[in-house]
């Protein structure tokens, strides 16, 4: 505790490098810029420049990667939801077949039993599209669409531009119309320019259960 530790204690202190950011660092480095070559200035130059590069270059890589991921699972999500359009869409002139059958006239019992077991097929079937989300255009009755109906020519009764038969039902599938309704539709008709697709999200794509465009089956 005498005046020679104090001495000892200065020397110490006077020996010991000076901490980081001080005289004789440089940004925290114990690097004197004064003592470097202009060599080596030039070379950390083209090294920042590099390392700036390649961070450039992994940003870009990675908004790459990111863009890829998204794309993807839309696609995987697309063909969750659509991936039976083909198969769907081959089915309902089947179906379309079948409700043709089943609306003739049954003479007697042997053709009852037959018409039974038409019943039941068709049920069948248009539970499992129900499933993977196949719905039933609305179209009689209702103004004409060309978003969801095809005019097939003029019918009678009924308002103006008012779907007044449907001679072969329109399908979606999900919020995709697989097939449009094709219709006959009371004069003026869309010919005279009444009635225009409306864009997806606006008209009956926002309309509530009591005015969609699709019914189950």
């Amino acid at each position: 505790g005498g005046p020679g530790g104090a001495a000892g204690n200065e020397a110490e202190d006077a020996g010991a490098p000076p901490p980081a950011g001080e005289a004789g660092s440089a940004d925290g480095f114990d690097i004197d810029p004064s003592s470097l070559t202009k060599e080596e200035i030039r070379e950390l130059l083209e090294k920042a420049k590099s390392a700036d590069e390649y961070l450039e270059k992994l940003q870009y890589c990675l908004s790459g990667f990111q863009n890829f991921r998204k794309r993807t699972e839309k696609e995987k999500e697309d063909w969750r939801r659509y991936g039976i359009s083909n198969l769907a869409l081959d089915l309902l002139p089947v179906l379309d077949n079948m409700e043709r059958a089943l609306s003739a006239s049954v003479p007697d019992a042997e053709s009852r039993c037959i018409e039974e077991g038409l019943k039941l097929i068709h049920q069948m079937i248009t539970d499992v599209l129900s499933r993977y989300g196949l719905r039933q255009i609305e179209a009689a009755g209702r103004p004409f669409d060309p978003c969801y109906h095809d005019s097939m020519g003029f019918g009678q009764g009924g308002s103006p531009n008012t779907v007044v038969a449907v001679l072969v039902k329109g399908y979606m599938l999900h919020d995709r119309v697989l097939r449009p309704a094709q219709v006959l539709v009371a004069g003026p008709g869309p010919g005279g320019g009444k009635a225009e697709c409306r864009p997806e999200g606006a008209g009956d794509r926002d309309a509530g259960p009591g005015d969609s465009q699709e019914k189950e089956f």
